[in-house]
């Protein structure tokens, strides 16, 4: 029986993209079933007053340019910076935790 991973992610993360679109084929070669978990790293972020790049144009800057170097390195497509925050009303965040609920979610190898 092939072992889960729990991958904990927020739809509106940076780096969410590079993991979620590298998950499925990393699992299958490794014959792990990924159970994707979503979570609010944005509200832990904005509780411990740790926001990154609102009010840090040159880390942003940086942020953006190493998510198109990742992209480029693994093959996945980058079609540039996205409005910033991503899904500020976290409907992505919603719909994942409900579809989570419903059971999807699990990509078996």
């Amino acid at each position: 029986m092939p072992g889960t991973l729990d991958v904990f992610y927020f739809p509106g993360s940076t780096y969410t993209y590079l993991s979620a679109l590298r998950g499925a084929a990393l699992a299958e070669q490794s014959g792990l079933i990924l159970r994707w978990r979503p979570f609010n790293v944005r509200a832990i972020m904005v509780e411990m007053d740790n926001i990154p790049f609102a009010k840090k144009p040159a880390k942003a800057a940086y942020m953006w340019r190493a998510i198109e170097r990742r992209a480029k390195r693994y093959g996945l497509p980058w079609a540039g910076q996205p409005p910033y925050p991503v899904d500020p009303e976290l409907k992505a965040l919603r719909m994942a935790t409900v579809a989570t609920l419903e059971g999807y979610g699990l990509n078996s190898p």
